[in-house]
């Protein structure tokens, strides 16, 4: 029961949870943890290509909002106006990567906005530069609207922080990246808005 409640909940599918059952039975241990490593990949790499769809989705979900918050406030809807011409096609039941371009960006008037111009086809690769930085973190703390990381010094690792904060801070402008380095340690602090508190911690994980 043990074994079967940890892989669901891992997100893997019960139809190959069943399968795993039955390896686990009779098959040796490295045998059943190799078939639930394979496992685990298909569903990060799943997990990898959501979490792109959702902040391309957040962008222009945020976009279509300020553009209807420019809506005449009398007379009725017509052709050309915001209701008709808001969504992007289609904008409902999308699985795969949004497009995104630098095209500039209003902001909504109670903050600013989420967006991300990173193209799609970059988004899973930066996901991935993120979380092998984030693994090699030694703490993990709650800060005002986000996360503080700490990390073992060395001159790779504040390269690779200040190089990933930045090119994040260049497609990803809600982010604000603060970076703190003294003696043995670097401390990256990651803080967003609070509608983006999700995109912060799919990417940059919480505190435990």
């Amino acid at each position: 029961m043990r074994f079967i409640t940890a892989t669901k909940n891992l997100g893997i599918p019960l139809a190959d949870v069943a399968e795993l059952v039955k390896a686990y039975d009779v098959e040796d241990c490295s045998v059943v943890a190799h078939h639930v490593v394979e496992m685990v990949a298909v569903r990060l790499a799943e997990t990898q290509t959501r979490i792109g769809e959702l902040v391309a989705l957040a962008a222009e979900l945020q976009t279509v909002s300020v553009r209807l918050a420019g809506a005449p406030t009398s007379g009725p809807c017509r052709d050309g106006c915001p209701c008709a011409t808001a969504a992007p096609e289609p904008l409902a039941d999308r699985r795969t990567f949004v497009p995104l371009t630098r095209a500039p960006v209003v902001a909504a008037p109670d903050g600013p906005v989420i967006a991300c111009s990173l193209d799609a086809g970059s988004v899973p690769d930066r996901i991935s530069e993120w979380q092998a930085l984030v693994a090699r973190a030694v703490s993990r703390e709650s800060i005002t609207g986000g996360v503080a990381l700490q990390f073992a010094a060395s001159p790779e690792l504040v390269a690779e922080v200040a190089r990933l904060a930045a090119a994040e801070q260049d497609c990803c402008t809600f982010f604000t990246f603060t970076l703190t380095m003294t003696t043995g340690q670097v401390r990256l602090e990651v803080q967003a808005p609070q509608d983006a508190a999700d995109v912060v911690a799919a990417m940059f994980g919480t505190a435990a």
